[in-house]
This record gives structure tokens, C-alpha cells and sequence, in this order.
């Protein structure tokens, strides 16, 4: 797995919260649809605008690259 608090914004409580949505690796965090990131935001890490605010599939995406 890969260390998914690299991602600016994303700590270590809600890097746990998505590795338990079998969220483990940059390159599955930077393919996530519109409609996972919302469901993810409400069900999961409780908080609206947080993937767009810090740009985490962007970041996923570069990460994945490197």
C-alpha cells in the first residue's frame, strides 16, 4: 500500500478511513469517480468539498506517476 498522508490535507485518521473502503494505493484514490469522492465526503470522512479543497486526486494522480 502506499503512504496516502504523502497527500497534502490527508492525515493519518482519514488515510485509516480510506483504507478501510479498501482505499490503499495513489493510483486507486486518483481513479475514483464523482459519485465515490460524494459518497466517500458524506458516508466516510464526514466532510463536504475536502477532495476538491486539497486536490487530492490530483495529487493522487502525480504521486501515482512518480
Amino acid at each position: 500500500p502506499d503512504d496516502l498522508t504523502a497527500i497534502a490535507g490527508l492525515g493519518p485518521s482519514m488515510a485509516k478511513k480510506l483504507r478501510q473502503e479498501g482505499i490503499v494505493s495513489y493510483a486507486q484514490l486518483a481513479a475514483l469517480s464523482e459519485g465515490e469522492i460524494a459518497r466517500l465526503e458524506k458516508d466516510v470522512i464526514k466532510s463536504s468539498g475536502r477532495f476538491s479543497k486539497d486536490d487530492w486526486v490530483g495529487q493522487a494522480r502525480r504521486l501515482a506517476r512518480a
